[in-house]
């Protein structure tokens, strides 16, 4: 499976991690789950080196001259993007979390799985520690049998999935695939049976996206995807495959409860576009009901 994995050249400037890709335990894992994510920084000062990777990974982005373009663009915008997350408390969460639902994931697939444990969780981010290269040496340390690599977007794209997996493949282009390792792959879930049920169900009621019994039939579904660059939009499968997902959900609602799903791009002109369309279709329905 590794094999099938390519990239063209594409150079990333690395760090080492200064901590480890997942919970230490003292248990040999059997079966490893490689979380793969796009990851965010931590702390303020990882943000010019998280944004210069970005702005030079060419799944990412596509720029000329990039080399020299890509790095500019990152450093102008770091002070920026350092208040943005000094707003939210300095530094992104997702490590934090990625780990939780990890070590809850673990737990499960021991008690269901118990021919395959121990399972042990490896985050493996693309644009800070950890980095995928980091947990595909932990995991060789390791010497698990079983390695599941576990993508963390819904939905395929060649800029998130995508360029995680040529990430593995980059790791493995001049080294040795571990022969006792098995490897498996989970790329896209979003249209899986099971997760429009487990969003909707009786047992997520505080938080399902169901609508109260006033709000049926007059509810909304909008479905905001990562935002894309209009040349690759195309390439990056993200309009249509989202809209699959959005489908589910509103089959899974039900027609009766929630109009028609909408996908709009998460900071684009069609997030803001969806946002007024529904705006004004409230205040017409207002209207109506209170000219009757």
């Amino acid at each position: 499976m590794i094999s099938r994995l390519c990239r063209i050249n594409l150079s990333l400037p690395l760090n080492t991690a200064t901590y480890s890709t997942a919970a230490s335990n003292n248990v040999i894992p059997k079966t490893a789950i490689v979380m793969l994510n796009m990851g965010g920084p931590q702390t303020t000062d990882q943000v010019g080196d998280y944004l210069h990777r970005i702005m030079t990974d060419r799944d990412m982005i596509q720029l000329p001259v990039q080399s020299k373009l890509g790095p500019w663009i990152a450093s102008r915008r770091t002070e920026e993007v350092k208040k943005k997350y000094m707003e939210i408390g300095g530094g992104s969460p997702i490590l934090k979390w990625t780990n939780i639902q990890g070590n809850l994931l673990t737990q499960a697939l021991d008690q269901m799985l118990p021919e395959s444990a121990p399972h042990k969780h490896y985050v493996a981010f693309r644009y800070v520690p950890p980095f995928t290269e980091d947990a595909l040496e932990q995991i060789e340390k390791d010497g698990v049998k079983r390695a599941v690599i576990f993508s963390q977007y819904p939905q395929y794209s060649c800029a998130t999935t995508g360029s995680s997996l040529n990430a593995i493949a980059d790791f493995y282009r001049n080294r040795q695939v571990p022969s006792g390792v098995k490897f498996s792959m989970i790329e896209r879930w979003g249209t899986h049976p099971l997760l429009a049920p487990s969003l909707c169900g009786e047992d997520t009621r505080k938080t399902s996206i169901v609508p109260r019994q006033s709000e049926r039939g007059r509810s909304h579904l909008v479905h905001s995807a990562q935002l894309a660059f209009k040349s690759s939009v195309s390439r990056r499968h993200i309009p249509t495959r989202s809209g699959r997902h959005g489908g589910s959900l509103y089959e899974e609602v039900g027609s009766s409860q929630s109009s028609p799903p909408r996908v709009a791009v998460q900071g684009g002109p069609s997030a803001v576009a969806a946002a007024r369309i529904l705006m004004m279709q409230s205040r017409r329905t207002q209207n109506k009901e209170g000219n009757t």
